[in-house]
């Protein structure tokens, strides 16, 4: 092992039904598997890795026992995931031929190869392909059948539809992988020097050619490397037709979809985006469905589709201001957070745009709730804007909630959290809101609709001046809150005819 904590970070890595599938593994093995269990348990007790907390338990032989409970975990991984895998199935019977030549049973290994040339086709998996067609030529050498000659040519000829195959997949695989480190330097392009420099590197022939010649891999590829082109190019119709084009291609190919279900997830998630991007908030909730209706065969797979599916969910109830089955759509959040290993950063979005919808339903206790998840919960914390926008927005619901004891705590509790990280500068958006409630707590029920006024300037003017930084898009939703009090007109009121009047 490289690194002291490589065993520490695998076992973090591992879901729940895996830590179970080990533990029984290793309990059948032997005594010397009960004992590695012993250090497996003490390791995946941790919080943070200590080196020499093990030490002192498990002694000197530490280094020695580590790097066995590593393997032993990557070998019953490997019959974990063997069970669930199309392509393991696919090396497994492989293996089972060679076996079966070595013991001179060749028929049974011709029809064991033939067995695993069908499944490596149903999955376009080439390379397979191409070791398979090694292992029947070296068998058809060996028993030399009467129509040896025609199967010999037979099996060239596939060779070779295999090797083009992964010559195009491979081809379109650099496109994208470039593509991939073009949008990490910039996500679109936007001056005209840039543009006719990218379009000298990837002339557009490449990617308006016809894709109905492609093998199945290289037309996926094909696919994905015009999305990212035409997203650099802010050609967003395009980007979502090739996004189509990609989700449609999962769907042709059900068992590679099976296989590699995390990659097709993530896919429909990109599509997700580029709806988003256009504000084509009624495409969601199809394609949320589609996702929900997915049968993923292990616990990860069921935690990737709950998190993509839950924050579009979440996206299209704030953004469309549509509010039926709100409590199951909160009742879902909160059992997924409980029940699936999400990661610190993702586990804030969907708590934060969970309080947001609620906000934005005056739900301003369950909001407040949510809130807490996040102010309380320190070791989740990685990001400083959603803490930061967490707080502002809990002062505000705390507000509503008109107990004016709760509202001074808080309001005494956010200005020291923003005294101590430096943001109560007279300019920083934060700074101006805190001043705006403090106001509003004390000024007589005749100058309130003024302050209200005060603050909704403030908001209007801060819109298009690129030196004041708000902290997830919050000005946006306490104007929506400010007009509310002005206009007594519901913020869900507003968002409905605010999309109406874009349809109209």
């Amino acid at each position: 092992m490289k690194k002291r904590d490589d065993l520490f970070h695998l076992i973090k890595a591992m879901s729940k039904s895996e830590k179970r599938y080990f533990t029984l593994d290793a309990k059948k093995s032997s005594s010397k598997g009960s004992k590695y269990l012993v250090l497996f348990q003490a390791v995946n007790d941790m919080e943070i890795y200590d080196e020499a907390k093990l030490k002192k338990k498990f002694g000197k032989n530490l280094r020695y026992d580590k790097s066995y409970l590593y393997e032993a975990i990557m070998r019953s991984m490997r019959d974990y995931r063997s069970a669930n895998s199309f392509a393991a199935r696919i090396k497994e019977m492989i293996l089972d031929a060679k076996y079966l030549d070595e013991r001179g049973l060749y028929e049974q290994c011709g029809e064991r190869l033939h067995e695993a040339k069908q499944l490596a086709v149903e999955l376009d998996d080439q390379l397979s392909l191409l070791e398979i067609n090694k292992a029947e030529r070296l068998l058809i050498r060996q028993t030399k059948g009467k129509n040896y000659a025609k199967e010999i040519a037979v099996l060239i000829q596939e060779k070779e539809v295999s090797v083009n195959a992964i010559e195009e997949e491979l081809r379109y695989e650099d496109y994208l992988d470039r593509l991939y480190v073009d949008i990490n330097k910039r996500f679109e392009l936007k001056r005209e020097e840039e543009i006719r420099e990218f379009k000298n590197k990837y002339p557009v022939s490449l990617f308006e050619a016809s894709s109905l010649d492609l093998s199945a891999r290289a037309k996926l590829r094909y696919y994905q490397s015009c999305a990212l082109y035409y997203q650099l190019l802010r050609d967003s119709d395009q980007v979502l037709n090739h996004y189509s084009k990609v989700v449609d291609w999962w769907d042709q190919y059900e068992k590679i979809k099976i296989e590699e279900f995390y990659k097709y997830i993530i896919d429909v998630s990109n599509l997700l985006h580029g709806f988003y991007a256009k504000e084509a908030y009624h495409e969601f909730p199809a394609l949320i469905e589609k996702l929900e209706k997915e049968t993923p065969r292990n616990h990860h797979d069921q935690g990737v589709v709950f998190q993509k599916a839950t924050i579009y969910k979440l996206l299209y109830y704030i953004n469309t201001g549509f509010d039926e089955g709100i409590e199951e759509v909160v009742e879902g959040v909160k059992s997924g957070l409980d029940k699936y290993q999400i990661s610190a950063g993702s586990r804030n979005v969907l708590i934060f745009n969970t309080s947001v919808m609620l906000f934005m339903l005056e739900k301003f206790e369950q909001c407040v709730v949510w809130n807490t998840r996040i102010i309380r919960g320190d070791k989740y914390i990685t990001r400083r804007d959603i803490r930061n926008g967490v707080m502002l927005l809990n002062l505000v619901a705390t507000y509503e909630l008109e107990n004016i004891d709760k509202f001074e705590s808080f309001q005494r509790a956010i200005y020291r959290y923003f005294a101590k990280h430096g943001t109560l500068e007279t300019y920083r958006f934060e700074s101006r809101i805190l001043s705006f409630f403090r106001e509003l707590a004390a000024a007589p029920t005749g100058e309130i609709p003024k302050l209200y006024r005060n603050l909704r300037d403030y908001l209007i003017q801060i819109k298009n001046n690129p030196e004041v930084k708000v902290s997830l898009g919050l000005d946006e939703l306490l104007l929506l809150w400010v007009n509310s009090k002005l206009e007594e007109k519901s913020i869900i009121m507003q968002i409905k005819e605010k999309n109406s009047n874009a349809v109209a």
